[in-house]
């Protein structure tokens, strides 16, 4: 596959950025510090705050949990077969029941802990995004900057501030990284880039099922790293392409293999527990909630401060 990848190539050779200069370099890693400095002031306060509305649920009420015995199930099962069993769920998302797994294990129901984390996994976030958008334009300088704005973004609140909503900052972080593992390994060549992607696709669709547009915008990389080429797409080079594809179909469909598996259906179900059985109305009025009053919180506090 590697050979057939590169001789299709060869003639749409990808040239790589312009790399930053001596003097942009520097001054983009400073933006980068910036931005970290931004979001932890913004976000510092959070680390006062405790559990909100499915927090209680998911971290306090519930025993998968607590014990590593129940690991199996985070693949087997929704994300609410530990509070709810034998209940029908649409959500699968194994790497999000590990993570709090592990918050539990070094924290307890302590809220301190489990903020810090998530405050943590948004800095990362910033990093990785100052990395893509570094990569994808060559000036470290305009990917400071945007990482400054993508640090304090008021979208950012809900995932930063609420516990329960960490599985967006997971997808988030891996599938930026995913999409700049591949950009990499278009640009250079490293087939060791390629399985990073790989990987990281793959963590992305276990932690929320939205990743599962990462691979579509792969392919729009694809297509857009090569738009500078004079010459018309070969049959030769779309049989090279759909075949350095393939893997990215076989972690797809293992994905919804297991999906399938775990909620007994493509969609899952719902059933008489809270997560399932909420009206639109309902759910929409307890998500905005949660959302208002942290984002109310964080701002009152830095007002305060």
């Amino acid at each position: 596959m590697d050979e057939a990848f590169t001789k299709a190539k060869r003639s749409r050779r990808i040239e790589p950025p312009t790399q930053p200069t001596e003097q942009t370099l520097p001054i983009g890693w400073w933006l980068l510090s910036f931005a970290v400095l931004l979001a932890l002031i913004s976000y510092w306060p959070t680390l006062r705050y405790g559990f909100v509305y499915d927090d209680v649920q998911q971290i306090v009420e519930n025993p998968a949990i607590q014990s590593w015995g129940s690991l199996p199930q985070y693949f087997t099962a929704h994300v609410a077969a530990g509070i709810f069993p034998g209940a029908k769920g649409s959500f699968y998302r194994p790497l999000f029941l590990l993570w709090l797994r592990l918050n539990h294990a070094f924290f307890g129901v302590a809220p301190l802990g489990w903020h810090l984390t998530s405050l943590f996994m948004h800095l990362c976030a910033i990093g990785m995004f100052f990395l893509l958008a570094r990569q994808w334009t060559g000036d470290a300088m305009v990917a400071g900057w945007a990482s400054v704005l993508f640090a304090v973004h008021p979208i950012h609140i809900e995932a930063v501030a609420w516990i329960s909503a960490v599985p967006e900052i997971h997808f988030a972080l891996a599938g930026m990284g995913a999409v700049y593992c591949y950009v990499r390994f278009r640009r250079d060549g490293n087939r060791t880039f390629f399985y990073l992607s790989l990987l990281l696709y793959s963590l992305a669709l276990l932690a929320k099922e939205t990743a599962i547009v990462i691979w579509p915008m792969i392919l729009i990389c694809e297509r857009w790293l090569d738009r500078d080429s004079h010459s018309a797409p070969r049959l030769a080079d779309w049989f090279a392409l759909t075949k350095s594809e393939l893997p990215f179909a076989g972690v797809t469909g293992a994905y919804f293999a297991l999906r399938v598996h775990a909620l007994r259906g493509l969609k899952g179900g719902s059933d008489s527990h809270p997560w399932t059985s909420l009206e639109l109305g309902t759910f929409d009025h307890m998500v905005l909630s949660a959302e208002d009053r942290c984002a109310q919180r964080v701002v009152t506090d830095l007002l305060r401060s």
